[in-house]
C-alpha cells in the first residue's frame, strides 16, 4: 500500500528558511533539547514573543530562533534573566546548571542521528597514516608484529621495518 504523501504545508513545517531540515528535539534524551521545548512552552504560556524576548536578552531575534529550537545553547545570564522576567524560580537557571554539568556522553547516538539525516558525509584525516600510528615506536611494534604473523610473506618486500 503507498505512504501517503505529505502536504505542503506539512513540508514547510519541517523544513527551515534555507531548506535544510529542522533539528528534531527529543527533550527525553537531553537537557539541552528539554530547556529549547520549555523556552518555547514559556514563549507562548507568557503571551510574548521571541523578538520580545530578544530585546529583553539584548540579542537579535534569530539567536532566540536558535535557542527555540535547538541550534544553540541558552547561556547561565540568558536563563537567569529569563527566570526573573518570568519568575520561575530559578527554573531555566537550575537546568542550564544541570545540562552544563553533566558531560555530553551522548554525542555517538547523536552523530549517527545526523548521519542518518545527512545528505553528504565527509571525513578528514591529519595524513596518510592514522593517528596512532605517527609514533615511530607504535607504528615499528605493528609493522614487526605484521611480518612475524606472515602478513608481509608473499609480498615479496620481506621485512617492512629497518631496525
Amino acid at each position: 500500500m503507498p505512504q501517503p504523501r505529505e502536504s505542503v504545508n506539512q513540508q514547510k513545517a519541517t523544513i527551515g528558511q534555507q531548506g535544510y531540515k529542522r533539528r528534531t528535539l527529543d527533550p527525553a534524551r537531553s537537557l539541552w533539547d528539554l530547556i529549547s521545548v520549555e523556552l518555547r512552552r514559556q514563549i507562548y504560556a507568557q503571551s510574548t514573543s521571541q523578538a520580545r524576548i530578544s530585546e529583553h536578552l539584548d540579542c537579535t531575534r534569530s539567536h532566540v530562533t536558535r535557542l527555540v529550537n535547538g541550534t544553540r545553547r541558552l547561556s547561565p545570564t540568558h536563563a537567569t534573566i529569563l527566570d526573573n522576567l518570568w519568575q520561575l524560580r530559578g527554573l531555566f537557571t537550575h537546568l542550564v546548571a544541570h545540562a552544563l554539568a553533566r558531560p555530553d556522553d551522548d554525542w555517538l547516538t547523536s552523530l549517527a542521528a545526523y548521519e542518518a539525516t545527512a545528505t553528504r558525509i565527509r571525513t578528514w584525516d591529519l595524513g596518510a597514516i592514522p593517528g596512532l600510528w605517527q609514533t615511530p615506536d607504535y607504528a615499528r611494534a605493528t609493522f614487526e608484529t605484521s611480518a612475524r604473523g606472515g602478513a608481509a610473506r608473499g609480498s615479496g618486500h620481506g621485512t617492512c621495518c629497518p631496525a
